[in-house]
């Protein structure tokens, strides 16, 4: 058998069974991820090489059901059994409701068709209240993923399975099904050139990575970060050059509107990742006072700091530059995307003197003009001007952004903007 998404998406109607179909493909087909499995979610001593058969939406001994006939008789959604006597059964929830009489029932079922032990696993894609009786086992869909993308280097059947979870999870979130269930953990962002920027991909990365940016109480605590405040409403659309969402600050309470205040971008496109904080056109006149009082020389000072911050933050990570971006832009309609009518975009180093930036083996070279210029048009517009300070990740110049780390580097770079922030909000 093979995980075909085409085929798995015509054959069963309910997500749970799309994937619980994917977990037992993956572990008939794989006896070594089938012990690894037992080992490491049910702490099994049957991980032997004796022979493990494989049910799926039927009890141990009975011929294949309809997915209709197994969702009405209360079917586990997959068996694991052997000849001794043993029985694991496996529940597959993802939004829908968990419940202990339907788990306490499997492991009588099995128990009386000659069973023991019986263990019972259930997994599902959200934090649940429901108090489990003991012996029966609860694990989320986050942890399978986790699993299966510990295993890709040792088996293909385990990379097969943590795909296909990601594009389960994709397409859930396109068709709205999700709310509070997660499938997999943010584990970087996948974009290579072995592996092509798509829209789709680019919106469940962004909604894990936000999701795990809004547990992150530094932000609360450093830069006033609203963490429990919502970014974009809706992110529509099926195809875009980028994606983006944002975290407010709680000194925007009191707008009518996010665009009045700075906020915290985080940015996936086509060939780049980029967090950065966003000083918007729209900004209340007193937060651009503020800047606007610093004059040139103290604007200079403060991305100065700014961009410091940053070199040190990704010391690590060479091919990523601390950048500065101003743009001018219109738009055609409300729900149009932007026209870009200018575009300043600088490497902030650029700005820094050599001694201002030690151990920097970039090659950048010393020319504060451009920044100069990009302040003198902020500070004269009569346009519409966005202005953005953040760290600038091309995938083929930083590879530390397919893998956690990236997340390390988006909160370092928002922390990084805080002089300006504690400027503009004073």
């Amino acid at each position: 058998m093979a995980l075909e998404v085409r085929n798995l998406f015509d054959q069963y109607k309910q997500p749970e069974n799309r994937l619980s179909h994917a977990l037992a493909v993956a572990l008939a087909e794989d006896p070594r991820l089938r012990r690894s499995f037992l080992r490491h979610f049910v702490n099994s001593a049957h991980d032997t090489n004796a022979r493990i058969d494989v049910a799926e939406q039927r009890l141990p001994g009975e011929p294949d059901t309809s997915e209709e006939e197994a969702d009405r008789r209360g079917l586990p959604d997959i068996c694991l059994y052997n000849d001794d006597g043993w029985a694991l059964a496996i529940e597959c929830k993802v939004e829908a409701r968990l419940s202990a009489e339907q788990l306490i029932r499997h492991r009588r079922t099995l128990e009386r068709r000659g069973f023991d032990p019986v263990t019972v696993l259930a997994v599902t894609g959200k934090d649940i209240a429901t108090r489990l009786p003991r012996k029966i086992m609860l694990h989320k869909w986050t942890d399978f993923y986790d699993w299966a993308c510990a295993e890709r280097v040792r088996s293909e059947w385990a990379t097969r399975f943590a795909d296909y979870l990601e594009t389960v999870e994709r397409t859930l979130v396109e068709d709205k099904y999700l709310t509070d269930a997660t499938l997999t953990h943010f584990s970087g962002v996948p974009f290579s050139p072995n592996r092509p920027y798509t829209y789709l991909e680019a919106k469940r990365v962004l909604r894990l990575a936000m999701d795990e940016l809004r547990n992150t109480r530094r932000l609360e605590r450093a830069l006033g970060a609203d963490l429990k405040a919502r970014g974009r409403t809706a992110i529509t659309g099926k195809k875009g050059s980028s994606v983006w969402d944002f975290i407010p600050l709680k000194a925007a309470h009191s707008a009518n509107v996010f665009t009045q205040c700075p906020h915290m971008t985080l940015s996936i496109g086509e060939e780049r990742f980029y967090p950065h904080v966003t000083i918007p056109n729209g900004i209340r006149g007193t937060l651009k006072k503020n800047l606007l009082d610093l004059k040139w020389d103290g604007f200079r000072e403060v991305v100065a700091d700014i961009a410091g911050r940053m070199c040190r933050a990704v010391q690590g990570c060479p091919g990523a530059h601390p950048t500065l971006r101003l743009q001018q832009r219109h738009y055609r309609s409300q729900r149009s995307e932007p026209t870009v009518d200018a575009l300043v975009h600088l490497d902030l180093r650029t700005a820094l003197r050599r001694a201002e930036r030690p151990r920097d083996r970039s090659g950048v070279k010393y020319q504060p003009q451009w920044l100069e210029a990009a302040f003198s048009a902020f500070e004269n517009k009569a346009s519409n001007l966005q202005l953005e300070l953040g760290l600038w990740m091309a995938y083929d110049r930083c590879p530390e952004v397919r893998t956690r780390k990236a997340l390390d580097l988006v909160v370092a770079t928002w922390l990084s903007c805080k002089p300006i922030l504690r400027i503009m909000l004073r």
